[in-house]
């Protein structure tokens, strides 16, 4: 016996996308604070010890709204998220 189900497909109407009513708005990216181990908040261009990836003295930096450690020990530079 043959399937004799039609799918029908829907036309949205093109109204409510020309208003904008259903468009995301595009958000600002939030950055978080950082603290160091007394809490005091950390701010961009400070110099850390990084403990976790054996990095030394590194310089706190902002690039495109991520923060990143750049070692001056060694050369590299790790993400933190």
């Amino acid at each position: 016996m043959k399937d004799d189900r039609v799918f029908l497909k829907l036309k949205l109407s093109p109204l409510p996308a020309m208003f904008g009513i259903f468009e995301k708005k595009k958000k600002e990216p939030i950055i978080k604070q950082l603290y160091d181990i007394d809490g005091q908040p950390l701010m961009v261009g400070d110099l850390v010890i990084s403990l976790r990836y054996d990095l030394g003295t590194c310089k706190l930096l902002e690039i495109e709204h991520i923060y990143q450690y750049q070692s001056e020990d060694v050369d590299k530079t790790i993400l933190f998220f």
